[in-house]
Formats: structure tokens, sequence, C-alpha cells
């Protein structure tokens, strides 16, 4: 899932405090009582996801990026548990055209080489999304897009927490800076997600008629476990 966290204060016709979000849903996690699942559970988990994937044909496999010059770009990764931002160097290949657009960014297709690979073996490289914005925005713009995604991804896993019938989760996403390119330009990446994309709701107002329960449920929950003071909403998936 995508989203957009808004917060909300008297401007909006709300009589409310408005803590700082991130401290809301980190106060939340601490006071959770999460299931206990063991590390090997979880390896063996991602083990299993990582074969199934691999087994699966490539769907960009007729773009050819394989053959595209490497570029060495370094990742900057946010973690909402913390608070804290991390760095590490990472190696891509990118096309130089869009592919996709919506109204404020455009989308590249992207590979990355893993971190654990010993041989270079792009064939085999992740597919990945590369965004940025088409009109000029300062650069703390994706460091907020990206931290927004995230404290979403913290807010999913409190609403599974809950057990509802169906269960969410978030892209995991983080900036690339491109440094070897010139004014070293900043992406918003997230894994490649095949199918159609639905929006459900939207920081404007609008609902889908699309009968799908559990995204405004996911919504309406963090409205009220944030005693009001943010909505995450712009939720949208695949199909």
């Amino acid at each position: 899932m995508e989203s957009r966290s808004q917060h909300l204060s008297e401007s909006d016709g709300l009589d409310i405090a408005s803590p700082d979000p991130a401290e809301t849903v980190l106060d939340l996690v601490r006071n959770a009582s999460f299931p206990s699942v063991s590390p090997r559970a979880v390896k063996k988990t991602w083990k299993v996801a990582a074969l199934k994937t691999r087994a699966l044909p490539d769907p960009w496999a007729g773009f050819q990026l394989e053959v595209i010059p490497e570029e060495r770009a370094i990742r900057h990764m946010y973690d909402p548990r913390t608070g804290r931002w991390r760095q590490d160097e990472v190696v891509v290949k990118m096309q130089s055209e869009r592919f996709a657009r919506g109204a404020m960014r455009e989308c590249f297709r992207m590979k990355k080489l893993s971190k654990f690979s010993q041989h270079p073996d792009w064939h085999n490289a992740s597919n990945y999304v590369a965004k940025c914005y088409m009109k000029p925005v300062e650069r703390r713009v994706y460091f907020e897009d990206v931290k927004l995604q995230m404290d979403s991804k913290l807010w999913g896993e409190l609403y599974n927490n809950c057990d509802p019938p169906k269960k969410v989760d978030f892209f995991q996403t983080y900036i690339l800076e491109m440094k070897e390119r010139e004014d070293t330009p900043l992406y918003c990446v997230e894994h490649l997600i095949e199918g159609n994309y639905i929006k459900y709701n939207s920081n404007s107002g609008f609902v889908s008629e699309v009968n799908r329960l559990t995204p405004q449920a996911f919504s309406h929950f963090t409205f009220e476990k944030s005693n009001h003071s943010l909505i995450v909403v712009d939720i949208q998936d695949t199909h």
C-alpha cells in the first residue's frame, strides 16, 4: 500500500491538540503487546518469498536494463522506531527515459544489485521504481515523503496487532542520492509491484466507490488511535 498522512489542527475545523505524529505512533508501539516472532521464522519467511520471486519471469526483461551503465548512489533509509536515518552505498542501473508519470512525479525503471551478491548478476537483480518530482522542490521534501511512508508502515503494524480480518502493509521506501550525477539528484525508490493501482481515499475527501472496507477501516483507525491528531489517507494498492 501507499499512503499519505494528514495532520489535523484547528484550521481543519477540529478543536484538538496536535502532538508530533511520530511521537504518537512510537508511544503506541512501545505500549503495544505484539505477538512473539522468532528471527528464524522471519528469515524462513523471507527466504521462501525470495525463492518464489526468483522463479517468476522478469516483467522488465525486454527493456534490457542490464546493459545500462552502473551508477553508485547513496541510499538513505529511515527507521520510524528510532526516528533516525542511516546511509549506505548501493549500485544501480536506471533508465534515462521515464515510463510513467503522475500529477507531480515521474517514474523510472531501475535495478539494484544485492548487497550480498559476490558477483554482479543484473539479470536476477530486483526491479524497482525510482520517482522524482517533475518540478524543482526542496530536497527535504523527498525525506519528508519517505518519513511519512515509513511512519504509515508503523501505523500498519499497530492496526495488524488488533487482529483485523485483513491485515495491511506498506511499501518499504528509501531515498537514492545519485552522487555521480551533476547536482546529485534525489529519487524516492520502492520495489516494483505489478498490477493496476486503485486509490481508495484521499486527503481532499475522496472515497472510492470500490467496495473495500479495509482501507477505510485503517484510515479511521489511525484517526481514532492518534486522538484525532492525524489520519493516514491516500490509500492505494494493486490488483
